[in-house]
C-alpha cells in the first residue's frame, strides 16, 4: 500500500509551484475526492484492500483539471502549477519513476 504524508506532501507542493500550503491543501483534498469519484482509491471495508490491486483505471489529466475547477476556489494557473508540483514530488519520493512518466 501506498501512504504519503499529506501535510508534507502540501508543504513540498507549495514549495515547486510557488502557492501557498492552504492552495496545496485545497488541491489535494480535491484531487482525492476525484479519485475517490472515478474508484482509485481503496477502502479497509473494500473485499480486496489487502490484496495487491490491478486497475484499469486512467487519470486523464484533463478530466481532473477540469474537476479541480469546478470544486475549488483555485485559479487555472495555480491548478496548472500544482498538477505538475504534484507530479515532481511523486517523483521525488519515488512513486513514479521520472523515466516511466516522460516518455
Amino acid at each position: 500500500m501506498i501512504s504519503i504524508c499529506f501535510e508534507d506532501q502540501a508543504q513540498r507542493m507549495s514549495e515547486l509551484a510557488g502557492c501557498s500550503v492552504d492552495e496545496a491543501i485545497e488541491f489535494l483534498c480535491s484531487q482525492t475526492d476525484y479519485y475517490d469519484e472515478i474508484g482509485l482509491i481503496a477502502y479497509p471495508e473494500d473485499e480486496d484492500f489487502n490484496n495487491p490491486i490491478v486497475s484499469s483505471i486512467v487519470v486523464e489529466e484533463d478530466e481532473m483539471t477540469e474537476y479541480l475547477r469546478f470544486n475549488t476556489s483555485l485559479s487555472e494557473d495555480v491548478i496548472e502549477k500544482l498538477l505538475e508540483a504534484d507530479t515532481k514530488y511523486l517523483i521525488e519520493v519515488g512513486i513514479i519513476d521520472e523515466e516511466d512518466f516522460y516518455e
